[in-house]
């Protein structure tokens, strides 16, 4: 598995629209998998942090933005 993944995160479709795909940057981390396992929680493999930045340009020309910080892992 890479050190870092491009995600293609689910959008919540609707009948007739198409909605552009999402994305966030994904790191792989031992250490969340390794401290779960520790736990007795049965982690496979884990991403952490995952990162999206959502922005968007107001019809005055001014930028604003949110950075979405998360992580995933799989279980058995």
């Amino acid at each position: 598995m890479p050190r870092a993944a491009l995600l293609e995160l689910p959008a919540d479709q609707i009948l007739g629209q198409y909605r552009r795909p999402s994305y966030a940057l994904a790191f792989r981390s031992d250490a969340l998998r390794n401290w779960l396992n520790g736990m007795g929680i049965d982690a496979r493999s884990c991403q952490a942090p995952v990162v999206r930045v959502r922005t968007k340009r107001s019809s005055s020309g001014e930028w604003s933005g949110m950075v979405l910080m998360f992580a995933r892992c799989n279980f058995y």
